[in-house]
């Protein structure tokens, strides 16, 4: 069944311009619309916050830190276990992926996923990246053979948390912010098939890289795909070619629905194996 992905806009924690509310927290897209349903409900469910206030002191309390001993080396990653859960039956997984300098706590900050895991009742989890950049981390993406290996880590990240709590195998998916998109995109190249829906924001295409998508090991599966371009970026070029990548690899109809909200207009391929939305603000 495909899944059709739902936007999702929330106050920034702190915003000074446009382009920091789009870079920082209209990140906070995500995802899909049965998060918080059971995997064959019918009905689409639109994810939303009232954004009520929250301190950082809150976060503190609420936002596990915990690390993982991957390749030799210790990874930090945070975890929000929203207050409903109980351990009584499966939940929804969310894996937020921070931009470059950043970090799996300051990406709480940035995007108040917490607030949505407490109102829609799955559990998010922010992970740090491998490489070191400038005074926090990046990810080591479209690299699937060097060493930091991020796509391993994450893999073996869900696997702890399934371990830990009890995850629907059928509700993982994957979002992230610059760095961190093109970190999705570069585990979801290998791990398909362990992802219901990826959201990636304002990330490189891996042409920008130099690497022909079509030349090198594909997804495992079809896989629903929300892609967000962001106004302030000038490189169409490479969105088109994301878009079509994705287009031809979930076969889906050439021919797109478009949806206007306010600024925001999306095109939506269905019709196909999975579903493909660009949108662009």
């Amino acid at each position: 069944m495909k899944l059709v992905l739902s936007l999702i806009k929330c106050n920034p924690f702190r915003a000074q311009s446009k382009k920091e509310i789009l870079g920082n927290t209209l990140v906070i897209v995500a995802i899909v619309t049965m998060i918080g349903a059971t995997p064959t409900a019918q009905s689409h469910m639109h994810l939303t916050t009232t954004n009520p206030p929250i301190s950082r002191e809150q976060i503190m309390t609420d936002l596990l830190s915990k690390t993982l001993f991957y390749g030799g080396v210790e990874r930090i990653y945070c975890v929000h276990v929203p207050s409903s859960y109980d351990g009584s039956h499966e939940v929804s997984l969310v894996l937020a992926l921070h931009p470059a300098g950043g970090n799996g706590y300051l990406f709480e900050l940035q995007t108040r996923w917490m607030v949505l895991s407490e109102e829609n009742g799955f559990i998010v989890v922010y992970p740090t990246g491998g490489v070191s950049y400038s005074y926090g981390f990046k990810w080591n993406v479209y690299n699937w053979v060097d060493s930091p290996d991020d796509v391993g880590f994450l893999m073996a990240l869900i696997n702890q948390l399934k371990s830990d709590y009890l995850i629907d195998s059928s509700r993982v998916y994957m979002t992230g912010h610059s760095s961190g998109a093109s970190m999705t995109i570069t585990f979801a190249f290998k791990y398909a098939n362990v992802l219901a829906a990826i959201a990636p924001v304002s990330g490189r295409w891996m042409t920008t890289l130099g690497i022909d998508p079509n030349n090198i090991s594909q997804p495992n599966a079809p896989l629903p795909i929300y892609i967000w371009q962001e106004e302030m970026e000038s490189n169409e070029y490479e969105y088109q070619l994301q878009k079509q990548y994705w287009i031809d690899w979930n076969k889906v109809d050439k021919t797109p629905a478009y949806v206007t909200e306010g600024d925001y207009k999306t095109e939506i391929y269905t019709g196909g194996d999975a579903e493909v939305a660009l949108l662009k603000s």
